[in-house]
C-alpha cells in the first residue's frame, strides 16, 4: 500500500546524529531528539529531510521502493496540501554497531488539509511503524533507508481508509 503520509513521519524522524561512543549514547541521543523531529514534521520542513539523507536513500512502503529525489517531490506535494499538522513519535528501539545504526519507531500523525476545489478542508490521520537505517559519515549520521515494518492505519475525516467493512 502506498502510504505517502508515512514518508513525512519516517523521513523526518531521522536526524543527522553526531558521533556516539556507544549504542547507549546513540539511543539516548535519538530519544532526546524525538520531540524536535516531530516539530519539524509539524512545520512541514522538507529541506530538513534533504539535509539528513544519503544520496542513495530509499524508502520502502507497501513493497514500493522510492528513491530520494522522488521522495522529496512527494513530500513537498503533501506539505503543500497541509493547513496544519501534529505528530507524536515513539522510539521503540535504537542501536548502533560500528558505522551503522537502526531504530524502530511508531508514529501517529494528524493533519488538516487546505480547502480543496469544493472549498472544504479534511482531516487526515495515520499510524505507522518503521525501521530506519543510518550510516556514519564523518562525525554525523545520515539516513540511508526507511522500511515500513507493519501495515499502516489511515483515516480520512474520521473514517478508517482500507478498514474491513462490517458484515451486514
Amino acid at each position: 500500500m502506498n502510504t505517502p503520509c508515512y514518508v513525512i513521519g519516517s523521513l523526518l524522524f531521522c536526524l543527522s546524529l553526531p558521533s556516539a561512543a556507544s549504542a547507549d549514547e546513540f539511543g539516548a541521543f535519538v530519544k532526546v531528539n524525538v520531540p524536535k523531529i516531530a516539530k519539524a514534521i509539524e512545520k512541514a520542513d522538507a529541506n530538513f529531510f534533504d539535509s539528513i539523507t544519503t544520496p542513495d536513500f530509499t524508502e520502502t512502503t507497501g513493497g514500493r521502493v522510492v528513491r530520494k529525489a522522488r521522495a522529496l517531490v512527494e513530500m513537498r506535494l503533501e506539505f503543500n496540501m497541509m493547513k496544519s499538522a501534529s505528530c507524536k513519535i515513539d522510539l521503540l528501539s535504537a542501536k548502533s554497531v560500528g558505522t551503522s545504526g537502526t531504530s524502530l519507531t511508531h508514529i501517529k500523525m494528524s493533519s488538516v488539509t487546505k480547502p480543496g476545489k469544493d472549498g472544504k478542508s479534511h482531516s487526515m490521520a495515520i499510524e505507522s511503524w518503521g525501521q530506519q537505517t543510518w550510516v556514519k559519515k564523518g562525525t554525523t549520521w545520515k539516513l540511508k533507508s526507511i522500511v515500513e515494518t507493519k501495515e499502516p492505519r489511515m483515516w480520512l475525516d474520521g473514517i478508517e481508509v482500507g478498514a474491513p467493512k462490517a458484515a451486514k
